[in-house]
């Protein structure tokens, strides 16, 4: 196993040689093959992940400001990049941006390192899937896009930390781990759809239902007025006939 650091140009040895020191690990109990990790002088991003159009390795870049940060943090900022490049490589022709597939992803690289407790990482102040935010999760699925906002982020995290939880038990490399946890997301998203269709046809079939008994009542109404204008026409014209009579007699 081996992991490449390079910069705009080659990285000092000693920089290239410490970050391997920390990532290796960090990369083996994640069963992850290494991703080249390239530092770029940028302060915009503290990383990104370069599909296969720019880089066809998928490279990991990262900031060079980011070997400034805490060990644990600079971790934790390859890993959510490495998710973004796991995507890339398995599932290409989907934008998923930092949707729940994404999410899952991340979340369960990061519970391999818990699960693992080796000395070799460095220390967090507490488990390493806790330090995703909610940056790590701001996409919804196009069915769910529509509901309140906000709304959607409940199932949709839900839904990523059970896959998570499930997968990061396995003996699946980190590639087959994301393509798995893709094929779950595409027959997640399929049925929520579903069930929006089934909504909305529910939902229609409760306005037909609706307009058709106010057509009925409608109609029943304007037959008891009909019967009740035939009762007083029908009253009226037995008074007339009884007055009529009444004065013929008199």
């Amino acid at each position: 196993m081996n992991l490449q650091v390079v910069q705009v140009r080659p990285a000092p040895a000693a920089l290239a040689s410490w970050l391997q020191r920390l990532l290796l690990p960090v990369c083996e109990i994640a069963r992850l093959q290494p991703f080249t990790f390239e530092l770029r002088p940028t302060g915009l991003w503290a990383g990104w992940s370069m599909g296969s159009d720019s880089s066809p390795d998928y490279r990991v870049c990262l900031s060079n400001r980011v070997v400034l940060y805490s060990s644990a943090s600079l971790v934790q900022v390859y890993l959510h990049e490495c998710a973004h490049a796991l995507l890339h490589q398995v599932d290409a022709l989907r934008e998923h941006g930092h949707d729940a597939a994404f999410f899952a992803i991340n979340l369960a690289l990061l519970a391999r390192l818990d699960a693992a407790q080796d000395e070799r990482l460095p220390r967090t102040g507490g488990r390493w899937a806790t330090t995703v935010t909610l940056y790590d999760l701001q996409d919804a699925p196009a069915s769910l896009a529509e509901q309140q906002p906000g709304a959607w982020w409940p199932v949709a995290a839900g839904w990523s930390m059970q896959v998570a939880e499930e997968l990061a038990t396995t003996d699946l490399d980190a590639v087959a781990l994301a393509r798995e946890i893709c094929t779950r997301y595409s027959a997640w998203c399929a049925k929520l759809q579903a069930n929006v269709e089934a909504r909305k046809i529910a939902q229609q079939r409760d306005l037909e239902e609706r307009a058709q008994r106010h057509e009925e009542q409608v109609r029943a109404d304007a037959r008891l007025a009909i019967r009740l204008m035939c009762l007083a026409f029908a009253g009226v014209g037995a008074v007339a006939v009884t007055l009529g009579n009444w004065i013929a007699h008199h």
